[in-house]
C-alpha cells in the first residue's frame, strides 16, 4: 500500500479456479489509519473475462491492479485489508 489522504493498493492477483470460471470479481480494500480506525473504502470490480469467442475463462492467471478509496480520506491510511469475492457459475 502506498500510504497517504488519497492511498493506494497496488497489488498483483493469481487465481485458478478448477470447477467453474469466475463470472464477476470484487475486491474492496479498507483503509486504517495508525491507531487501526477504519477510514474509507475502494473496490475494484470486473465483470468477468471472455475469450475471442466470447466464451468465460476460468481463471485469472494474472491481473495487475490498483484500488484508491472512493472519496478523500480524513486522515493518514497507514495499512489496508483486502476482502475478494469471486462469484462463479454451478
Amino acid at each position: 500500500m502506498v500510504p497517504g489522504t488519497r492511498p493506494e493498493v497496488v497489488a498483483e492477483l493469481s487465481n485458478q479456479i478448477d470447477a467453474a470460471p469466475v463470472q464477476r470479481l470484487v475486491i474492496e480494500a479498507r483503509y486504517y489509519d495508525e491507531n487501526g480506525k477504519y477510514l474509507g473504502t475502494g473496490s475494484y470490480t470486473d465483470d468477468g473475462r471472455n475469450d475471442r469467442a466470447g466464451n468465460p475463462v476460468p481463471s485469472y492467471a494474472s491481473l495487475s491492479l490498483r484500488i484508491r478509496p472512493t472519496q478523500q480520506l480524513p486522515r493518514k491510511a497507514t495499512s489496508a485489508s483486502l476482502r475478494v469475492v469471486q462469484f462463479v457459475t454451478e
